[in-house]
């Protein structure tokens, strides 16, 4: 669940910035303390708002420690893309893989 919603945020935040990214946040809201902390990070690196995602101290906490690598995933291109997703996941803790 956490690598599609990356999968969606950095897709929306490459092709749309954070008009697209805003209404992904709305279409596909992050439901859990993983995703939560993605979709700060994500609004964090990308929205004006950085109040766009409610989130707990901890939960900012870890967006603030993914922004690196957010920035990383959505600035990547091709077989880095799968790689830099892999290395995102990794670093939220939630213990998924890119499959």
């Amino acid at each position: 669940n956490v690598g599609r919603l990356a999968d969606i945020y950095a897709k929306a935040a490459k092709v749309g910035g954070s008009v697209m990214l805003t209404e992904e946040f709305e279409k596909n809201p992050p439901r859990d303390y993983h995703s939560r902390a993605l979709a700060k990070g994500f609004s964090l690196c990308v929205l004006e708002d950085p109040n766009a995602i409610k989130c707990t101290k901890e939960e900012e906490d870890l967006a603030k420690y993914l922004i690196p690598f957010i920035k990383q995933l959505v600035d990547s291109i091709g077989e880095d893309y799968r790689h830099n997703m892999s290395t995102l996941l990794t670093a939220t803790g939630c213990g998924e893989k890119v499959s």
